[in-house]
């Protein structure tokens, strides 16, 4: 199995032949097409549902567990157990450190990680176990010759502090030659006005054969854009426009789906948002991970380790993404004091509650499409799960070689598995030992503007997830796909205007809200 990934779109693995994930990560323009006007003659719709209502005679897609639906509120803001990082000069001038201290603190708000620039055009990876593989010798050379210089000589790393890159199954976004860049300048898209990096050191372990610190390292890739009018066939903006916002754009796995969002940045940009967006999750976030479960017997020390991984490595979205807003607000202050809008895809939406639990305040609306909430039931009951090859749940002392796919605790290949009131219990376990978890975050975006666009019979990330966010987010605006989560983003592209139109209303004056056309 090949899991180097030198392309413009991220993962083509050339084993995973379903349709569902090539959809998902992109066709031949023909191929696309024949697939819409199939899917559009089977009757596919989208069901409106405005905020705190739900539809006559309709009921829940599918509500969680008894004993998950019971999990403690979320703890205030205060006594969040946030990981902890080394800390770093992260980049950023005093002034602007000192502009965002925390309300009520009296103290210098400090980053979590260090912003580096990063060269353009940039190619993805997904790392291999082999040490030897042509992925891992581009990711060791890159981390040592580019990333660790700057970090010892400028931003505060010790040299006696090993620096460990990232494990098999992680995902790398870096500099790379022209053949495998992902930022293509075209006249749909236009080039990035800024390219840069978020880095962090996970907190230093003793190694117990040298005795010496080492720390992990993690890295996430972020372009910025300002608005403009178009294109030229350089990329060059033509006829800047003054931003009424900026809009921070989280995608799904791996980067995807890139067309949708490329067609949306521009959008946004034409329409006066300038954008943040993520390339792609921090590159240990999907570094593969087996946790081993007892099929009897107390729960509560794996469950503990369990939401330790799954939440930190939420935890390092939310601060690359805090430490990329202050940068550009530093880099373009036109920004300052502007509207900010947070728009998840997927795997995106998936993290953005744990996102926007870093500062509520810093947030005026909020978009989720195909999300979910639960780290470890998202990811116990996804048909995507093997594809993504990261974290797995082993139940120790049973083996069904013969698996229904689909269903709680259950893969489409063989693997151990556990009767399903002991999965609740480990979920109910789970939740309670995870407080970032995105399920027990929700209730502190409850009076943020939201809008959700979710998919009926997502396998994806499972419509009973989604089901949930919407609840737990005080069930406010919602569209309804009739369809899965490749139908949902497949035709995201014809609701642009239409999120423009939300975003516009949630962020706007009301006697300046203007209307987009299709």
């Amino acid at each position: 199995m090949t899991h180097s990934h030198p392309n413009a779109v991220g993962i083509r693995r050339a084993n995973r032949t379903g349709a569902r994930h090539a959809l998902r990560l992109g066709l031949p323009s023909v191929c696309a097409l024949l697939v819409l006007v199939v899917l559009s003659a089977c009757g596919q719709s989208m069901q409106i549902q405005p905020a705190s209502t739900t539809p006559k005679g309709s009921e829940p897609l599918d509500a969680p567990p008894a004993s998950v639906a019971q999990a403690p509120a979320a703890p205030a803001a205060a006594d969040l157990p946030w990981p902890a990082r080394m800390e770093l000069q992260s980049g950023l001038s005093p002034a602007t450190l000192a502009g965002l201290a925390r309300a009520g603190s009296g103290q210098p708000w400090k980053p979590m990680g260090a912003i580096l620039p990063l060269a353009v055009p940039v190619q993805s990876m997904r790392l291999v176990t082999s040490p030897g593989s042509t992925a891992r010798k581009k990711m060791e050379q890159d981390l040592h010759g580019r990333i660790l210089p700057p970090l010892r000589a400028e931003r505060g790393l010790a040299e006696g502090v090993a620096v460990l890159g990232e494990g098999s199954g992680a995902f790398v976004v870096r500099p790379s030659d022209p053949a495998h860049r992902l930022d293509v300048p075209t006249p749909r898209a236009g080039r990035a006005n800024l390219a840069f990096e978020f880095v962090s050191l996970r907190t230093p372990m003793i190694d117990p054969k040298t005795g010496h610190q080492q720390a992990r390292i993690e890295r996430t890739a972020f372009f910025y854009y300002d608005p403009a009018e178009g294109w030229q066939d350089d990329g060059t903006p033509i006829n800047a426009i003054a931003p009424k916002g900026l809009v921070v754009v989280l995608p799904g796995m791996f980067g995807t789906p890139q067309e949708q969002i490329t067609g949306l940045v521009k959008r946004l940009r034409q329409s006066g948002y300038a954008v943040l967006r993520m390339m792609a999750h921090p590159s240990r976030f999907t570094e593969r991970t087996t946790f081993a479960v007892p099929l009897t017997g107390d729960l509560l020390v794996v469950a503990a380790e369990i939401a330790g991984e799954l939440t930190d490595r939420a935890a390092e979205c939310a601060y690359a993404v805090e430490a990329a807003s202050a940068y550009v607000l530093q880099e373009r202050p036109a920004l300052v004091g502007l509207p900010r809008a947070g728009l998840g895809m997927s795997g995106g939406a998936m993290v953005l509650p744990t996102v926007v639990a870093r500062d509520p305040s810093a947030w005026n609306a909020l978009v989720f499409i195909g999300g979910g909430v639960d780290y470890l039931r998202i990811l116990m009951t996804s048909n995507y799960t093997d594809w993504i090859d990261a974290l797995k749940i082993t139940w120790m002392g049973f083996t069904d070689p013969q698996p229904t796919p689909g269903q709680m605790g259950e893969s489409a290949t063989p693997r151990a598995k556990a009767p399903p009131e002991r999965v609740d219990e480990l979920l109910a376990a789970y939740r309670a030992a995870a407080p970032l978890d995105s399920a027990n975050l929700t209730p502190r975006l409850q009076g943020i503007p939201t809008l959700l666009i979710h998919a009926s019979t997502d396998r994806a990330v499972p419509a009973a997830t989604g089901e949930e966010l919407w609840q737990s987010l005080g069930m406010p605006e919602r569209w309804v796909v009739s369809g899965g989560h490749e139908w949902l983003f497949f035709t995201l592209g014809g609701k642009t205007s239409n999120i423009l139109n939300w975003l516009n209303t949630a962020l706007a004056p009301p006697a300046e809200v203007p209307i987009e056309g299709p």
